[in-house]
Parts: structure tokens; sequence; C-alpha cells
């Protein structure tokens, strides 16, 4: 049945691109670059396999249409060759509320935790260095207020820079999930594009059909 065969070719499709995908997310891969990567490059990959895919159940259904043909005159055979069934669903497919639209055009990611983690570890550390230098100097002593607030804000940047990578192996794992979330978001989409291109396929099929009062066994 079509549909099995094309529900195998996307899991396969989709299986190649998690891969690929997966293989540039290994170790400690760099957060921001993989990120930059990612959010346009996965979509791109998508738009390509979608037409890999179209090409392929286009395939499927002129062969299953052909077959249906098959011991039927030769004159509606090639009338059926004449209406070029695979270029009208193209165009078909080309009209803009047709097209696949995938929900976002970019991966979405989420919040960075490393930036909170970083900003808690130098915020306390700032609050903290700020009240000794107010309640423990006498304001009269501007060299060691000078002083201490230098040490509070070089301890502050010391412990912000701790946090930020403390949190990078759980930024890592939130990067992983938001791309999973986006490639499982997007096989789902194609995967009901393509049922109405077989719909479609279907329906153009079935008129030609009546129009000739041809009576076929089988369904597209």
């Amino acid at each position: 049945m079509i549909q099995d065969k094309i529900k195998r070719d996307i899991e396969q499709e989709f299986s190649e691109l998690r891969t690929s995908i997966s293989n540039g997310l290994q170790d400690y891969f760099d957060i921001n670059t993989q990120k930059d990567f990612l959010k346009n490059h996965i979509p791109t990959e998508i738009i390509v396999k979608s037409e890999i895919l179209l090409d392929t159940l286009l395939n499927y259904l002129m062969e299953t249409a052909i077959k249906e043909l098959d011991k039927l005159d030769v004159e509606i055979q090639n009338d059926f060759f004449n209406q070029d069934f695979r270029n009208k669903v193209r165009e078909w497919v080309k009209q803009t509320e047709n097209q696949l639209e995938l929900t976002t055009q970019e991966v979405e990611f989420s919040t960075d935790p490393r930036w909170r983690q970083g900003a808690i570890n130098g915020g306390t550390a700032f609050i903290v260095g700020t009240a000794i230098t107010v309640f423990v100097f006498d304001p009269t002593k501007v060299i060691w207020a000078i002083v201490t607030g230098l040490l509070t804000i070089i301890s502050s940047a010391y412990l912000f820079k701790k946090g930020y990578e403390k949190a990078e192996p759980k930024a890592r794992s939130i990067i992983k999930s938001d791309v999973e979330k986006f490639i499982n978001d997007a096989e789902q989409q194609v995967t009901e594009w393509l049922k109405t291109v077989t719909t479609v396929f279907s329906e153009e099929f079935n008129n030609f059909c009546n129009s000739r009062s041809i009576n076929i066994n089988g369904k597209i």
C-alpha cells in the first residue's frame, strides 16, 4: 500500500537527518556555533527531504495508476499520460496555500541556562561585595571603597564565568531536546502534507476515470 511505503521512506529520511545532526552534537560541542548553524540548517534540510519524498510519492502514485489502467485500451492509457498527472500535482503544490509550511522557519531554542546561572552567581557576589563596601568601611576612606569595589567587580565577573561554564552541560542537553522536538514536529507535518498530496492525486485520477466511464478495482 502506498501510505505504508511512503511512511517507511519518511522514517528513513528523518532517521538519516537525526543521525547527521547528532554527529555534530557529540561531546563538548561549541554551543553558540551549533545554535547559529542548526537554526537554519535543519529547516533547509527538511525542505530538501520533503522534495525527495514528494518525488518518491508521485512515483508510487503513477505506478499504481498505470497498473490500474494496464489492461484497458491503449487509447485510454495514452490519454492518461497526456493528462500529465505528475505535473498537475506539482503545479498544485506550487500554490502558496498548498506548499509545505513548517510551524517555524527556524529552530527556536529555549532560554540559555548559562546566562541565568552566571547571573545568579555573579549577582550574589556583587550584592554581598557592595554591602561590605557600604557597611564595613568608613565612607571617608575613599581609597578602600574603590579597592573593595574593584575587587567586587572582579569577583562577580569570575563567579559569573564559573556559573556560566557550570551550566554548559545543561545547555547542551536543552539544545538536543529542542532539535529533537523540531524534527519530530516537522516529520509529522511532512507526513500530513504528503497525505494531502495523495488525496489530490487520487481525486484527479478518479475524475479522469469517471469522465471516461472507467471502473477501477483498486483505490489510490
